[in-house]
């Protein structure tokens, strides 16, 4: 989750620096400052303090917006995947005498793993309260 969370900022950065090119606010500089601090000598010890004026708080209003909504519609997505499970496929596939490519159904496999994966769980929870009594 906190992967989905980090691109949905930095997506919207993205968004926002294209808005802040035709704008003109210093939006911008937050890339620009953290590459000259690591190409150019020094300049770690460089105070840089653009403006911040309404055009800067407009656009960061609407990162925060951009960065939300694409939050949660890549959430909602993520957990929609996972409720559909029999319409998901996984990229293993055969083919036959046709050439015709199929694709094996990722539900059952799925199914299988999840039940493979409980019951070493249940061994282990066994296994641990079995040490925990002597």
């Amino acid at each position: 989750m906190s992967s989905i969370f980090y691109c949905s900022i930095f997506g919207a950065y993205l968004l926002i620096v294209a808005f802040d090119y035709y704008i003109g606010s210093s939006l911008k500089y937050i890339i620009i400052n953290i590459v000259r601090r690591i190409t150019v000598p020094n300049y770690d010890v460089a105070i840089f303090a653009p403006p911040y004026g309404t055009a800067e708080m407009t656009l960061t209003a609407f990162w925060v917006i951009f960065t939300l909504l694409s939050f949660f519609i890549q959430l909602k997505s993520c957990c929609e995947r996972r409720n559909n499970l029999d319409e998901m496929t996984i990229p293993l596939a055969t083919r036959d005498e046709t050439g015709a490519i199929h694709y094996t159904p990722w539900a059952n496999i799925f199914r299988e793993h999840r039940q493979l994966r409980k019951s070493l769980r249940d061994s282990d929870r066994a296994s641990s309260r079995c040490c925990n009594i002597l």
